[in-house]
């Protein structure tokens, strides 16, 4: 009946209650690296196909890189799209 769900209210407006936590960049690439590798698991599951130490150990590696530049490609675009719209105000 009660749960406990911790909620941080908005300074700004204390009406509002946010439900969402996010815990960074990182803890983000990490679990979507995760999230690939269980899909692995998955597959040799569904094909009835072992899937080898060597297997996982390589594609963590890949998916946590692809995480990775995914992420600086992300940041990268913001960081341009910023910039446009500074030098559009300033121009």
């Amino acid at each position: 009946m009660f749960e406990y769900n911790p909620m941080r209210p908005d300074p700004m407006d204390p009406e509002r209650v946010y439900r969402a936590f996010h815990m960074g960049p990182l803890v983000d690439v990490f679990i979507l690296a995760a999230l690939y590798t269980i899909r692995l698991f998955g597959g040799g599951e569904a094909s009835g196909h072992r899937v080898s130490i060597w297997l996982l150990g390589f594609s963590s590696f890949l998916f946590l890189s692809l995480a990775l530049v995914k992420r600086v490609s992300e940041l990268y675009r913001l960081q341009s799209a910023a910039l446009r719209k500074f030098e559009t105000k300033a121009g």
